[in-house]
């Protein structure tokens, strides 16, 4: 299934050379090295340094450049994501009649990891996956109400109390999010034989969200300790595996939402197809 799995994201990826990428270990230099580079060039440009006094990353680097840097990323998540959908959509084969339907059940098996609970041998995988989901799916939450304090409210920095909804939302998402992967990982490395070793694609994206949420708690917790010198460097370490995170979504185990999603798709149409023609050929006899 890991081989499977690959093969989709490399055969589908747009543009193709960039999900070939994915494919071996010895491209994690290149990965890695596109966001590093990007940043110098940027903090070249802007001429950022580190600001005395309390801890504000907006005086570090403003919220601005964030926001355009991530509405550049989610155009392009975007369009490459239509993209590797269309074409994997025509590799099934499959003309849906009611397409919309069949795609909210799919959202909707998703949401509640339907198939993760028919897994009795691996029966972890459920409880660990879904806080990891729905971890992520609040951190996401969080962000979308930092846009609104930042473009709506016009807020200049968010150096919110803890007692703040966005930052209550935030905080709980990591730290869901912190449990379901570290559980996923330590499983993964205690019964690897029962389970599966995971391939190099499964390793990157495990540890690529593991450095997030970790640097993503870390520089929380430095700015409510005013500790300047592990805030700013983690808060940089932070954004370039956001970065990475967001842009090689398409080409990477995020991937999988898109890809199992359109296959429940077509097996929702399948099935309905099936029994159409079970219909037809009892009416017939």
């Amino acid at each position: 299934m890991n081989s499977v799995r690959t093969y989709a994201f490399t055969e589908f990826a747009t543009p193709k050379f960039i999900g070939k990428l994915f494919g071996s270990p010895k491209f994690i230099p290149v990965l890695i090295a596109i966001p590093v580079i990007l940043f110098a060039i940027f903090a070249g440009i802007t001429g950022i340094s580190v600001p005395e006094g309390d801890v504000v990353f907006s005086r570090f680097i403003h919220h601005s450049y964030i926001e355009t840097v991530g509405f550049v990323i989610g155009l392009y998540v975007g369009i490459v994501t239509i993209s590797n959908a269309w074409k994997f959509w025509k590799a099934l084969e499959l003309k849906s009649k009611g397409f919309i339907s069949d795609l909210i059940r799919a959202i909707v098996l998703i949401l509640e990891h339907t198939r993760f609970k028919e897994c009795e041998t691996n029966r972890f995988r459920y409880y660990a996956h879904i806080l990891t989901f729905y971890g992520f799916l609040l951190l996401g939450i969080a962000a979308l109400g930092d846009v609104i304090y930042f473009d709506i409210l016009g807020r200049e920095e968010l150096a919110l109390p803890i007692t703040d909804p966005v930052k209550i939302i935030g905080t709980v998402g990591g730290i869901l999010l912190l449990i379901g992967i570290v559980w996923i990982i330590g499983k993964r490395l205690a019964e690897k034989e029962r389970i599966g070793a995971p391939n190099y694609n499964d390793w990157f994206f495990m540890i690529l969200l593991l450095i997030v949420v970790v640097t993503g708690i870390t520089i929380e917790v430095s700015r409510f300790l005013n500790v300047a010198s592990v805030a700013y460097p983690t808060y940089v370490i932070h954004l370039i595996s956001v970065f990475c995170l967001l842009t090689y979504a398409p080409y990477s185990k995020f991937a999988h939402l898109l890809y199992r999603g359109l296959v429940y798709v077509y097996l929702e149409a399948e099935e309905k197809e099936r029994l159409e023609k079970e219909a037809t050929a009892t009416e017939a006899s």
